[in-house]
């Protein structure tokens, strides 16, 4: 814990930055911390951070394969990976190619905003003199590194990706709110955008990660798990009901994030509210 009142305290914090700076270029966790200020540390974004970084570097005979993160809304998800994977990941891989999807072009433009902030901030920095972003394209729905052969594409899954190949595909909320997932025809129309579009873009080995909320059984990510092959899922609850099933290994009636307040008084309340809902 770094005490502001040591007078060594300037020198240790610019310590701690250098330590992590040397290590975010190989431990994805690292450089979410780097990258995101003020984001506060918890086992669950360790864990995800960790699991989502296995995925990626895992060498396997697939043709491509497929991560499903069913996470609780607001703990930090889309922080954890979409705001942030796409910068690290071309990093490690400055000629391939990423795809952001989610239910609307506005809401991932966003992603693409703070990902060219991380690589403008942190690229040369972490990953070397060569990474930085080429003068155009370098928008919020589309930018290139100098060498225009890495590059990010960012665009609502019902249009705008035909046509640009994808190794890294992530999918952040397909639907945006629990009336929509009620919905069999947006449903459908999001399950034949996958079809048609979005695995089209598929390039050998490409790595597909899908995070979402879930409302309803036949949303994107339990119609993944019944129709396609090479399929990882990791289902990470807001309260932890069975231990031995807990990838965190919470005890039962434990919250996921009480390290930033979301502890037993907001599960109570949460719950409480949700149900209200109803």
């Amino acid at each position: 814990m770094l005490d502001e009142n040591n007078p060594f305290a300037p020198l240790q914090k610019e310590l701690e930055y250098e330590l992590r700076r040397r290590k975010a270029k190989n431990n994805y966790y690292e450089y979410c911390q780097l990258t995101n200020f003020g984001f506060k540390p918890t086992r669950f974004h360790e864990y995800l951070c960790s699991e989502v970084q296995k995925f990626i570097e895992k060498q396997s005979n697939n043709a491509y394969d497929i991560l499903l993160l069913s996470v609780p809304p607001q703990h930090g998800k889309s922080t954890s990976i979409t705001e942030t994977l796409p910068s690290w990941y071309l990093g490690k891989h400055p000629t391939h190619s990423v795809i952001v999807a989610g239910y609307s072009g506005d809401f991932v433009e966003r992603f693409g905003r703070r990902n060219i902030d991380k690589i403008r901030q942190f690229g040369t920095s972490v990953f070397g003199d060569d990474y930085y972003l080429a003068d155009s394209p370098c928008t919020n729905k589309e930018f290139e590194l100098h060498n225009h052969k890495g590059r990010a594409l960012f665009a609502g899954i019902l249009g705008g990706i035909s046509g640009n190949p994808g190794n890294l595909i992530i999918i952040d909320d397909p639907i945006k709110n629990r009336q929509e997932a009620y919905s069999e025809t947006t449903r459908e129309a999001i399950k034949n955008e996958y079809l048609y579009s979005v695995k089209s873009r598929f390039q050998d080995k490409t790595k597909i990660i899908v995070i979402a909320t879930r409302w309803v059984e036949d949303d994107l990510i339990g119609w993944l798990q019944q129709n396609e092959i090479n399929t990882h899922v990791i289902n990470i609850p807001c309260e932890c009901i069975d231990k031995n099933k807990d990838p965190l290994h919470r005890e039962v009636g434990e919250a996921l994030m009480p390290e930033i307040g979301k502890g037993k008084e907001w599960l109570r309340q949460f719950k409480q509210s949700y149900l209200s809902q109803e």
